[in-house]
């Protein structure tokens, strides 16, 4: 497919799955063993210009902010759920 493996953060580099580069695009691989929808890991980032901004932008506007569990050095991000229970990191 013509992606390229990078290396993990250390910080989570025991989690099972890889990460690929294509171009500037990023695709960040993992399994759950037990998939529960409402639960899961799984999730699309996306990229803002202005992290704190945003994160107060949706504050303002009720969205339950879930603090990032496994930071990553020097990489600021934070996740939600969408009304369909989907994962959301925002970065």
């Amino acid at each position: 497919m013509g992606l390229t493996g990078i290396p993990k953060p250390e910080t989570i580099k025991a989690n099972k799955g890889a990460w690929y580069v294509l171009g500037n695009i990023q695709i960040h691989t993992s399994t759950e063993l037990k998939p529960d929808h409402a639960a899961s890991r799984r999730h699309i980032c996306y990229l803002v210009s202005d992290f704190q901004a945003f994160q107060k932008h949706l504050q303002a506007h009720s969205v339950e902010i879930i603090p990032d569990q496994q930071p990553i050095p020097e990489h600021a991000r934070f996740f939600l759920r969408d009304p369909a229970g989907n994962r959301i990191e925002i970065a």
